[in-house]
């Protein structure tokens, strides 16, 4: 039981309480009115395909470049290109060949120098190729 000082008014408390049972009341008619609610479905008729499936599959031409740390050289599938006019020529012949169905891949050694990973990747953004995957090893930390 809640012990009154002789200063305090009893009808202090019970004006304290109106508003939050107002709140109450209120939102216990909402939930009431909002269970009821009849969900509204429509009922349509989905169109239907044949039976048989008919599925393409694209398949990509991978293409591998590769920088080593020690050497001058571009490799592009393999094959060693001394100067980088001669590589960009064989990549945009790759490039016009397969098209959309290119894949770039590059294999990189974590020791070559940052300059030629930036010429590479200068390389593809200017023939407007997206490299697909980065070769990395998976070791220890």
């Amino acid at each position: 039981m809640i012990e009154l000082d002789e200063q305090t008014q009893p009808d202090a408390f019970q004006d304290a309480m109106t508003p939050m049972i107002d709140v109450i009341f209120v939102l216990i008619a909402f939930m009431m009115l909002m269970i009821n609610i009849p969900r509204l479905t429509m009922e349509v008729q989905l169109p239907k395909t044949s039976t048989t499936q008919v599925s393409s599959q694209v398949k990509k031409q991978v293409v591998t470049l590769a920088l080593k740390p020690d050497d001058e050289q571009w490799y592009l599938d393999k094959q060693s290109y001394s100067s980088k006019p001669a590589f960009v020529a064989a990549l945009t012949a790759l490039k016009q060949q397969y098209g959309e169905e290119m894949s770039v891949v590059i294999h990189s050694d974590q020791s070559v120098p940052m300059q030629r990973a930036v010429e590479l990747f200068s390389i593809l953004q200017g023939l407007n190729l997206n490299v697909t995957h980065l070769a990395l090893s998976q070791g220890e930390s």
